[in-house]
């Protein structure tokens, strides 16, 4: 690791804003990722309901049309 308390004050200012600099950089990066990670979570949730939702109706539908084929069945008789 390099001892920046050794170097002469000009590097020392140099190399301190640098580090700064990418320390800025990497909040900026991390906090693009954690909004992706939010996003990609929501839409996951999102697909989920919706997939739950799409099965729920096909559910419906198919009691309704075991219910008609009862019907059906009762007028045939």
């Amino acid at each position: 690791m390099l001892d920046v308390a050794r170097l002469p004050k000009a590097l020392q200012v140099a190399y301190l804003q640098k580090v700064d600099k990418d320390a800025d950089r990497r909040a900026e990066e991390l906090k693009r990722a954690r909004a992706d990670s939010a996003r990609i979570r929501a839409d996951g949730r999102k697909i989920r309901f919706d997939l739950w939702l799409s099965d729920w109706e096909v559910t419906k539908f198919e009691r309704q049309l075991e219910t008609i084929i009862g019907q059906i069945e009762e007028c045939e008789k």
